[in-house]
Protein backbone atom coordinates (compact mmCIF):
# COMPACT_ATOMS: atom_id res chain seq x y z
CA UNK A 1 0.00 0.00 0.00
CA UNK A 2 2.93 2.27 1.20
CA UNK A 3 4.47 1.95 -2.21
CA UNK A 4 1.07 2.33 -4.06
CA UNK A 5 0.86 5.98 -2.47
CA UNK A 6 4.40 7.13 -3.08
CA UNK A 7 3.54 5.72 -6.58
CA UNK A 8 0.32 8.23 -6.61
CA UNK A 9 2.28 11.37 -5.40
CA UNK A 10 5.44 11.30 -7.48
CA UNK A 11 2.47 10.90 -10.48
CA UNK A 12 0.92 13.84 -8.94
CA UNK A 13 3.84 16.01 -8.86
CA UNK A 14 4.88 15.02 -12.25
CA UNK A 15 1.46 16.25 -13.37
CA UNK A 16 1.80 19.33 -11.55
CA UNK A 17 5.03 20.38 -12.79
CA UNK A 18 4.23 19.09 -16.59
CA UNK A 19 1.07 21.59 -16.18
CA UNK A 20 3.07 24.20 -15.03
CA UNK A 21 5.77 23.83 -17.36
CA UNK A 22 2.62 24.11 -20.65
CA UNK A 23 2.44 26.85 -22.72
CA UNK A 24 -1.48 28.32 -22.92
CA UNK A 25 -2.52 27.83 -26.37
CA UNK A 26 -4.87 30.23 -27.57
CA UNK A 27 -8.65 28.95 -29.15
CA UNK A 28 -9.95 30.37 -31.55
CA UNK A 29 -13.33 30.92 -29.32
CA UNK A 30 -11.65 33.08 -26.96
CA UNK A 31 -13.25 36.32 -29.01
CA UNK A 32 -16.78 35.53 -29.09
CA UNK A 33 -16.91 34.48 -25.54
CA UNK A 34 -15.32 37.68 -24.71
CA UNK A 35 -18.10 39.59 -27.43
CA UNK A 36 -21.09 37.36 -25.90
CA UNK A 37 -20.30 38.14 -22.87
CA UNK A 38 -20.60 42.15 -23.44
CA UNK A 39 -24.05 40.55 -24.78
CA UNK A 40 -25.69 38.08 -22.91
CA UNK A 41 -25.69 37.93 -18.80
CA UNK A 42 -25.11 33.59 -19.02
CA UNK A 43 -22.29 32.03 -21.33
CA UNK A 44 -22.02 28.81 -21.24
CA UNK A 45 -19.29 26.76 -22.71
CA UNK A 46 -20.11 22.84 -23.43
CA UNK A 47 -17.64 19.89 -25.12
CA UNK A 48 -16.02 17.17 -24.09
CA UNK A 49 -13.66 16.20 -21.33
CA UNK A 50 -10.22 17.63 -21.46
CA UNK A 51 -11.01 19.79 -24.45
CA UNK A 52 -9.59 23.04 -22.71
CA UNK A 53 -12.74 24.90 -21.56
CA UNK A 54 -11.48 25.40 -18.25
CA UNK A 55 -7.99 26.15 -19.21
CA UNK A 56 -9.17 28.61 -21.17
CA UNK A 57 -11.69 30.28 -19.22
CA UNK A 58 -8.71 30.55 -16.33
CA UNK A 59 -6.53 32.03 -18.40
CA UNK A 60 -8.89 35.33 -19.87
CA UNK A 61 -10.58 35.52 -17.01
CA UNK A 62 -8.36 35.08 -14.29
CA UNK A 63 -8.00 38.58 -12.66
CA UNK A 64 -11.99 39.60 -13.58
CA UNK A 65 -13.97 36.07 -13.02
CA UNK A 66 -14.46 34.42 -9.79
CA UNK A 67 -13.58 30.02 -10.51
CA UNK A 68 -15.95 27.32 -8.89
CA UNK A 69 -15.65 24.18 -10.05
CA UNK A 70 -18.24 21.53 -8.85
CA UNK A 71 -15.42 18.89 -8.88
CA UNK A 72 -14.32 20.16 -5.70
CA UNK A 73 -16.53 18.60 -3.17
CA UNK A 74 -16.81 21.53 -1.03
CA UNK A 75 -18.15 23.59 -3.45
CA UNK A 76 -20.65 20.99 -4.49
CA UNK A 77 -21.64 20.48 -0.84
CA UNK A 78 -21.75 24.19 -0.25
CA UNK A 79 -23.93 24.90 -3.05
CA UNK A 80 -26.65 21.62 -1.94
CA UNK A 81 -26.25 22.51 1.96
CA UNK A 82 -27.40 26.38 0.98
CA UNK A 83 -28.02 27.53 -2.46
CA UNK A 84 -29.03 30.89 -0.78
CA UNK A 85 -25.99 31.66 1.24
CA UNK A 86 -23.58 30.27 -1.92
CA UNK A 87 -25.44 32.86 -3.83
CA UNK A 88 -24.29 35.70 -1.75
CA UNK A 89 -20.85 34.71 -2.26
CA UNK A 90 -20.96 33.62 -5.82
CA UNK A 91 -23.57 36.32 -7.20
CA UNK A 92 -21.78 38.19 -9.93
CA UNK A 93 -18.52 37.75 -12.54
CA UNK A 94 -18.57 33.90 -11.40
CA UNK A 95 -17.50 30.60 -13.97
CA UNK A 96 -18.93 27.85 -12.99
CA UNK A 97 -17.04 24.67 -14.19
CA UNK A 98 -18.87 21.43 -14.26
CA UNK A 99 -22.43 22.20 -13.93
CA UNK A 100 -23.73 18.91 -15.24
CA UNK A 101 -23.32 18.09 -11.63
CA UNK A 102 -25.39 20.21 -9.83
CA UNK A 103 -28.53 20.44 -12.19
CA UNK A 104 -30.41 22.55 -9.40
CA UNK A 105 -27.97 25.70 -10.22
CA UNK A 106 -30.20 26.64 -12.99
CA UNK A 107 -32.97 27.65 -11.11
CA UNK A 108 -30.90 30.16 -9.36
CA UNK A 109 -29.17 31.27 -12.14
CA UNK A 110 -32.16 32.04 -13.97
CA UNK A 111 -33.80 34.01 -10.87
CA UNK A 112 -30.34 36.21 -10.60
CA UNK A 113 -30.44 36.95 -13.76
CA UNK A 114 -34.13 37.92 -14.20
CA UNK A 115 -33.38 39.88 -11.27
CA UNK A 116 -30.49 42.34 -12.92
CA UNK A 117 -31.27 41.63 -16.67
CA UNK A 118 -28.85 44.38 -17.72
CA UNK A 119 -25.77 43.23 -15.91
CA UNK A 120 -24.14 41.50 -18.82
CA UNK A 121 -21.41 38.88 -18.38
CA UNK A 122 -22.38 37.85 -15.08
CA UNK A 123 -22.19 34.33 -14.80
CA UNK A 124 -19.85 31.66 -17.34
CA UNK A 125 -21.18 27.84 -16.70
CA UNK A 126 -18.89 25.36 -18.39
CA UNK A 127 -20.25 21.45 -18.88
CA UNK A 128 -19.16 18.32 -20.81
Amino acid sequence: MLEKLKAIRVYLVYENKFAENMKYIPRTLEKNVKKFLKIFPVVAITGPRQSGKSTMLQHLFKDEYKYVTFDDFKNFNFFLEDPEEFFKVYNNKVIFDEVQKVPEIFSYIKLLVDQDRQNKGKFILTGS
